[in-house]
């Protein structure tokens, strides 16, 4: 467990996954999202972290507790103590610090949370492959929805092609 109980700006740096800390310290939305496209899975498991720490928040409210929660990714903390595969462990208060250090930095504000701009790109792109799917059973262009370079990133030849990348990847949105 990462024993920064006391330092929540350091554990909102160290939950980052490994291998997209340059793009979220940057803040290079066009990177992260062609990343996490190419990494379907990694793409879940932020928008389940970001409901876990959610859920986290409201047991707190409601004056109840829940167990450590195991990071599903290598964090930044595991590559920088070369703890190799090793999963990161929160404790529940860790968890509730952490979102409520995401929602205090929340956009406008000058110091966004890197948490919430990692779970802000990762949300923001599945609802972005959601459109694109929608649009592509309506028969129309998915490049509409946003940036056809992030969207269809992977040079895909055909509509069909895309959709069934995202089928293959279990992305059923």
């Amino acid at each position: 467990m990462i024993t920064l109980d006391n330092n929540v700006k350091l554990l909102d740096k160290y939950v980052i996954p490994a291998g997209v800390y340059d793009f979220v310290i940057n803040r290079n939305i066009i990177q992260l999202k062609k990343y996490l496209e190419q990494h379907p899975k990694l793409l879940f498991k932020i928008a389940q972290f970001n409901q876990q720490l959610k859920l986290a928040n409201q047991y707190a409210a409601d004056n109840k507790c829940l167990c450590a929660y195991t990071i599903p990714w290598v964090t930044t903390y595991a590559n920088c103590y070369n703890m190799g595969q090793r999963r990161v462990c929160l404790t529940f208060t860790q968890q509730v610090n952490l979102y409520r250090y995401m929602i205090r930095y929340w956009y406008p504000s000058p110091e966004m949370s890197n948490t919430r701009f990692l779970s802000m790109v990762a949300l923001g792109t599945l609802q972005e492959l959601k459109l694109a799917k929608q649009y592509i059973g309506a028969g129309k262009d998915p490049c509409v929805v946003g940036n056809k370079e992030v969207i269809v990133g992977k040079n895909f030849s055909s509509n069909y092609q895309f959709v069934e990348y995202l089928d293959n990847h279990y992305i059923w949105l």
